[in-house]
């Protein structure tokens, strides 16, 4: 005959549990969360930077990195793909996104638009200059000459990508450098906004920025890149437009190919023009 089975009995809970159970834990750690915060708002700046120090948060913030594209475009590559060639020719607002997939870029000036933020009780911009990671031959896939094509707003600070010494310059001012005369300051969560352009002629660009800040005592080093982590790039011109596989014209509705008398008021040095 069997022996009815014996109820099982739930197991008594442990030392570690009783203790984390227990009312004295409980407000230990209330006690410890209200200590921390007042910690921090007793620390200069409220705390902010100790913990954005020890988070390794960026000291400069770049809420905003943009590409001011007015002029003229060329591509690394032609646009074979039928269907690119089609969103080309009928759909100008996806130029953008077609730029990127040809390797494109502006030609002979790119203008970077940033809005800098500060990220400590004060940060202080001593320099931003362009690392060229790729040096091409002048883009001639395809050349897109846009209807309202014309002269960009006024340069702020300029890189020139074919001098030897690339560092930011003041446009008509023999040549200062930016930031030899001045630095930005910003205090946290204040903002300024920097045009920085850059301009080829004898080659193609490929580059990132490298912005150098000083914060709490320490110099950092941030890389500065598009919105989707590529590089920026530029490039200068063909002086013969028979270097280009195409050559496009319009972009307000529709882009098409240009006939002899738009190219040779393109490129004006073209032998028979």
């Amino acid at each position: 005959m069997s022996t009815p089975a014996t109820p099982a009995t739930e197991p008594s809970p442990s030392r570690l549990s009783r203790l984390v159970r227990s009312p004295l834990t409980w407000s230990a750690g209330v006690l410890g969360a209200v200590a921390g915060a007042l910690l921090i708002a007793w620390l200069p700046g409220g705390g902010h930077d100790l913990v954005d120090r020890v988070t390794a948060s960026d000291p400069l913030r770049l809420p905003y990195v943009e590409e001011d594209q007015q002029g003229d475009i060329a591509l690394e590559r032609p646009v074979e793909d039928s269907e690119d060639r089609a969103t080309l020719l009928t759909e100008p607002e996806k130029l953008p996104a077609l730029v990127r997939e040809y390797g494109g870029g502006p030609v002979g000036r790119l203008d970077v638009v940033l809005v800098a933020e500060g990220g400590r009780g004060l940060v202080r911009v001593v320099d931003i200059r362009p690392r060229v990671a790729r040096t091409l031959p002048v883009l001639t896939g395809s050349y897109l000459r846009p209807d309202s094509a014309g002269e960009p707003e006024v340069i702020h600070v300029v890189s020139d990508l074919d001098a030897a010494d690339r560092r930011p310059r003041v446009p008509g001012k023999a040549g200062t450098l930016y930031f030899t005369g001045k630095q930005i300051e910003l205090k946290r969560g204040e903002q300024e906004t920097l045009r920085l352009s850059f301009t080829a002629r004898d080659a193609a660009y490929e580059f990132d920025l490298l912005a150098t800040v000083v914060a709490d005592g320490r110099t950092y080093q941030q890389v500065i890149r598009r919105p989707d982590g590529g590089m920026f790039r530029v490039t200068g011109a063909a002086a013969d437009h028979r270097a280009y596989r195409r050559i496009y014209t319009g972009g307000t509705s529709t882009w098409h190919l240009a006939g002899r008398a738009a190219k040779c008021e393109i490129f004006p040095r073209s032998k028979g023009c």
